[in-house]
């Protein structure tokens, strides 16, 4: 009796998905829109920025001058060593740096804390500041959201 009952909810399920399909589609396909003008939006400001400092570079080369690239705010980090034979300290500052398991990644914000981590540290891990390419890569392949307390 037990299945007859599973398979009706299955169909009342799949029957009430149909009607409601249409404004689902097109709610969803809004959105697909908002985002992808979103990352267009996102590209064309990140390729302006870049102008604009190939322009201030190839101004201050003209006058002489040397021009100090602005630092970088992100760094990528992955683990690339055990646990073993491995003290305390180091091993607290990679659950900070959420380093949980080798070969594991995450994107830290450089502050002055976080530098004096990443020193600390430095033998257990390999860093790097990525471009936004290989942000967007990263994110499309393995990434996540957490919006309240949920895995999007």
């Amino acid at each position: 009796a037990n299945c007859w009952v599973s398979l009706l909810l299955f169909r009342l399920r799949a029957m009430s998905g149909k009607v409601v399909s249409k404004e689902v589609k097109d709610a969803r396909r809004k959105i697909k829109a908002e985002r992808f003008k979103r990352g267009v939006n996102l590209v064309k400001k990140v390729k302006a920025l870049r102008n604009a400092q190939a322009v201030r570079q190839r101004q201050a080369k003209k006058e002489g001058n040397l021009l100090l690239a602005p630092k970088d705010r992100v760094a990528v980090c992955i683990r690339i060593r055990g646990t073993h034979d491995m003290a305390p300290k180091p091993k607290s500052i990679l659950k900070l740096l959420r380093l949980n398991s080798l070969m594991s990644c995450s994107f830290v914000r450089l502050t002055p804390a976080t530098e004096g981590m990443l020193q600390r540290v430095g033998p257990y891990i390999a860093y790097g500041y990525p471009s936004v390419e290989t942000v967007r890569k990263l994110i499309y392949k393995r990434g996540f959201a957490k919006v309240q307390g949920q895995r999007l």
